[in-house]
């Protein structure tokens, strides 16, 4: 475990350079693939950075093999994630989901990964104020066990997402109530919890996806508390512009459906957000998730890197030190 009880510091540095940010990729765009897999599907790309998922592509028990397998390809965690939604589960599930969290923080901390990514959920049966109480409550146990990995939780904003076996057609009975898919319930959720073990993920693509201003608002509100960047671009999904669906990956929300796409060749205004970050300073990383389905994934990764790069955004392992 870290022994180290200071949380991870701001990303902002002033007069910092673009090229020293990192870039990297989720992991989850190799569904179903092993460490291994995934390790071997970013080197074409020169990617040196990334997320990774607790209990399936990373198991407490193999950490050892997991560490030597990314020290052979050069590559660096910036997270381990279990893709929890607290305010989701209902009360006998909740030990459960706390559990899993704690896993995910402890895994983090054996691989050195300064982060571990967690989302809020959508719960119907609650409104605004009562499901951040109860969150506060459930989260406890998890803060204490991120100060004593070391490893900062970060919550990600997140849209309510639609079922694939729910038609487009019943999305009038459901209720927004995911709090995270507003920046002011992000806002309100972040200053509730209030511990600096307990930070944000700057997600625009998923604020477009839920009807929300990513840029500027989303990200002058909530630029304290940024720690992390996750970047993926997307559109309206209209069958007759862009086919079946079938292979699509669509992001389902409330609103509608949308197809992500490169960065720069969606709805969400990059040009403005990468020179903005590279105009504060921004030292974080800047971690792909294309979420475009296998057939596009190589062409989206290839097109995204080379629009980062056309804003001074190179990682190392495209070239630059």
């Amino acid at each position: 475990m870290a022994a180290d009880t200071t949380p991870s510091p701001g990303p902002f540095v002033p007069g910092g350079k673009p090229e020293a940010v990192s870039i990297g990729i989720n992991s989850v765009e190799w569904r179903g693939a092993t460490l291994e897999q995934v390790l071997q599907s970013m080197q074409p790309f020169g990617l040196t950075l990334v997320e990774l998922i607790a209990r399936r592509n990373l198991r407490k028990e193999a950490v050892p093999q997991a560490k030597e397998l990314l020290a052979r390809h050069g590559v660096r965690v910036n997270s381990v994630s279990g893709f929890t939604k607290l305010n989701e589960v209902v009360h006998n599930g909740v030990t459960e989901t706390q559990e899993l969290i704690n896993e995910s923080l402890e895994i983090a901390a054996m691989m050195g990964a300064p982060f571990s990514h967690t989302y809020f959920g959508a719960n119907a049966f609650l409104n605004d104020d009562e499901a951040i109480q109860r969150y506060v409550e459930f989260i406890k146990p998890c803060l204490r066990k991120a100060e004593e990995t070391g490893v900062t939780l970060l919550v990600d904003n997140l849209f309510d997402s639609v079922p694939e076996e729910i038609p487009a057609t019943f999305r009038q009975h459901y209720r927004s109530s995911d709090v995270t898919r507003s920046v002011k319930g992000c806002q309100q959720l972040l200053e509730s919890v209030n511990s600096p073990w307990f930070q944000y993920n700057y997600d625009p693509g998923n604020f477009r996806c839920s009807a929300e201003e990513p840029y500027p608002y989303a990200y002058d509100v909530l630029k304290d508390f940024i720690r992390s960047v996750h970047l993926k671009d997307a559109v309206k999904y209209d069958r007759e512009l862009h086919g079946d669906r079938s292979d699509l990956y669509l992001q389902r929300d409330l609103t509608g459906d949308y197809m992500c796409v490169a960065l720069g060749a969606g709805a969400v205004n990059y040009d403005a957000v990468l020179n903005r970050l590279k105009a504060d300073g921004y030292q974080g990383a800047l971690i792909l998730e294309p979420h475009t389905g296998e057939r596009r994934l190589g062409a989206a990764i290839r097109d995204s890197l080379a629009y980062l790069a056309s804003h001074g955004f190179v990682g190392k392992g495209q070239g630059a030190e």
